[in-house]
């Protein structure tokens, strides 16, 4: 089936940091994670006052994976999903990235989105309407 994985796909950005110590394999950082225990190696729940922001239930790896994007520099970035659709036995991940302009601070801006678990081969990430990366489903 073509057409998209999910209508409903929830950034749980605000709800988490980017570990210090993250494996990230490079900057930006393009991830799919399978499993709790991958998800927990890069992020740690953190958020400040205000409303509390929707968290990852354990249970959602039973039926979704998560995609992320890590970029680390000293300008804040923000994320927004445009769009994720199923083509060809691969997801695509759409999304626009904004920088917020340089400053002397240090910063690990993410998205984290889910997408349901699937019969596919890899992840391609669109950003800004460029393939930014593709990451190869294990199985």
């Amino acid at each position: 089936m073509e057409g998209p994985a999910s209508r409903r796909t929830t950034n749980y950005a605000k709800g988490y940091f980017v570990k210090n110590k993250a494996p990230l394999p490079g900057n930006p950082a393009h991830l799919l994670l399978q499993d709790k225990k991958s998800f927990d190696d890069i992020f740690s729940v953190g958020f400040t006052m205000g409303a509390k922001p929707k968290l990852i239930n354990d249970k959602l790896f039973e039926t979704h994976w998560i995609v992320a994007v890590v970029k680390s520099g000293n300008a804040m970035t923000t994320f927004e999903v445009e769009q994720v659709r199923r083509d060809k036995g691969r997801v695509i991940v759409q999304y626009k990235a904004t920088d917020k302009g340089p400053s002397s601070a240090r910063f690990n801006s993410a998205l984290i989105a889910s997408v349901p678990r699937g019969d596919y081969t890899e992840v391609v990430f669109m950003e800004n309407g460029k393939e930014a990366s593709k990451v190869a489903v294990k199985k």
